[in-house]
């Protein structure tokens, strides 16, 4: 645009490229002339000089410089969500991500309000603090994002979103939560609370049977003994039994246990069934129960 010719006022609503002018600008003044406050297709809101608007040298906020730069926030975080996938863009150009909640939960969400910080949740929280008035220190947590909490949203995720790369280990083997502790259920983050106490130090949540959902009667605090315990059959265990292999070698059936680093059992047996029953009964004297599997 020439030099001394004035700029002609930017409406409401004109959209340049990829651009739509929202309004004014507070602060509205800078060396290229009045600021315009512009939604990009992108959904960021950006403040943009009227030359540049005028002479077309600003089309975008900056993230269309090249489609690889095009708002891809595939598995960025945002609060308690996690965006999945771009579904395009609304009637007023706003960028629509489809987006898994913590609680299992899955939304749609505008990528301006994800990157503002408006929409932190699929709405979980707001349900959790309506919920029935019960007894008990638990009333209203005010736990996000302690290590208890992030212990029961990832419970909640890989056995109910089917994008979690963990999902085919938990859900995709029919793995689910219980009524008590799923949102979608009708449970809390607070029944968790009540049912299992906060997190102890160095200890995970373990299912005592690994084939099982997650119940108050079926979980515990692990430390890495018992987890490793609880591990299911190994993919190169001919046997079918954990702790019970074929010593080739030897040719007889071998049952093994440790525990804490340390071998508590190591046995041969002529027998397979001899073999399993050895690595049962050491199960139950050194842990106090039987492994599901």
């Amino acid at each position: 645009m020439p030099r001394g010719v004035p700029l002609r006022e930017i409406e409401k609503g004109e959209i340049f490229t990829n651009l739509t002018v929202i309004g004014v600008s507070e602060n509205s003044s800078s060396e290229s002339g009045k600021l315009y406050d512009c939604l990009c297709v992108c959904g960021i809101i950006s403040k943009t000089a009227a030359s540049l608007l005028l002479n077309g040298k600003k089309t975008s906020c900056g993230c269309l410089r090249t489609d690889k730069q095009r708002s891809n926030i595939e598995g960025v975080r945002f609060g308690l969500l996690t965006a999945i996938e771009d579904i395009g863009s609304d009637k007023f150009g706003s960028r629509i991500w489809r987006c898994s909640c913590d609680c299992g939960n899955e939304v749609t969400k505008e990528v301006r309000k994800l990157k503002t910080g408006k929409t932190p949740n699929c709405g979980c929280l707001v349900k959790q603090t309506k919920d029935v008035e019960r007894k008990g220190p638990y009333k209203t947590h005010s736990m996000t994002g302690t290590p208890t909490y992030n212990v029961w949203a990832n419970m909640c995720q890989r056995t109910n979103n089917r994008n979690r790369p963990d999902y085919v280990h938990y859900g995709g083997r029919g793995i689910d939560v219980c009524q008590r502790w799923l949102i979608s259920k009708g449970g809390s983050f607070e029944n968790f609370l009540l049912d299992m106490g906060e997190k102890p130090d160095k200890l995970s949540l373990e299912r005592v049977n690994n084939d099982e959902d997650y119940s108050p009667e079926n979980c515990i605090w692990a430390d890495e003994t018992t987890q490793n315990y609880h591990q299911r059959v190994r993919k190169d265990n001919t046997s079918g039994v954990v702790g019970v292999r074929w010593d080739s070698t030897n040719c007889v059936w071998q049952a093994r246990l440790w525990k804490g680093g340390e071998v508590m059992l190591c046995s041969n047996h002529a027998h397979f069934e001899d073999a399993v029953l050895a690595r049962k009964a050491a199960e139950l004297k050194f842990y106090g129960y039987e492994k599901s599997k």
